[in-house]
């Protein structure tokens, strides 16, 4: 995976773009951040895949505690900043500006910023619980 991540394409000679997926999750006391990007594998039956990195600790919760473990996990696998197309999180993630705060420790300016959205999972979480809330629902 590592090889893969930092060879350029042959077909545009630019690095694999990526979709990060970062989700924490909490086992006997032990926060880890699940990072699985999103990438295209050209040449391949299928041509997004979802790529798993690890779950690297996350020893400050603060927005760029959150921030430092994700760009530690990528760093493991020679990801570069540029390569960040988009990061994709739940809502806690906003509120920590975890976003901004990859944006800082990449050094890339708001014109160089990647999106940021809700990612799939948890926003249809939050359709859900909105529709079993609306009384007009059945």
């Amino acid at each position: 995976m590592r090889s893969f991540l930092k060879t350029r394409y042959r077909q545009t000679g630019f690095l694999p773009p990526l979709n990060i997926g970062a989700n924490k999750g909490t086992s006997n006391h032990c926060t880890r951040q699940f990072l699985t990007p999103v990438t295209i594998v050209p040449n391949s039956n299928q041509l997004f895949q979802v790529v798993y990195l690890g779950q690297p600790v996350v020893k400050d919760h603060t927005g760029y505690g959150v921030a430092r473990s994700i760009k530690d996990g990528l760093d493991n696998f020679g990801v570069k900043g540029e390569q960040i197309e988009w990061s994709s999180h739940d809502g806690q993630y906003f509120h920590l500006s975890v976003p901004q705060a990859l944006l800082d420790l990449y050094e890339r300016s708001s014109d160089t910023a990647f999106v940021a959205s809700v990612d799939p999972m948890h926003k249809a979480e939050s359709v859900d619980v909105h529709i079993r809330k609306d009384s007009t629902f059945n």
